[in-house]
């Protein structure tokens, strides 16, 4: 039998990860508009960050 999860907690752990990732989609697009040279490298940083999730992912649900 499985112990279940009050409904906030629920809630919290289904939108941590989403709510991650649209954080630093959004501070990597406001990096690229900053400035040039190491805001450019933050910013594709951040960018990377939310296709390299969603390839492993996808690589951990075929399986």
């Amino acid at each position: 039998m499985s112990v279940r999860l009050p409904a906030s907690r629920r809630a919290r752990a289904a939108l941590t990860a989403p709510g991650i990732l649209s954080a630093a989609t959004i501070a990597g697009l406001a990096a690229g508009l900053v400035g040039d040279g190491i805001w450019d490298v933050g910013a594709w940083l951040l960018l990377g960050l939310l296709p390299l999730v969603l390839v492993i992912a996808w690589s951990r649900r075929s399986r």
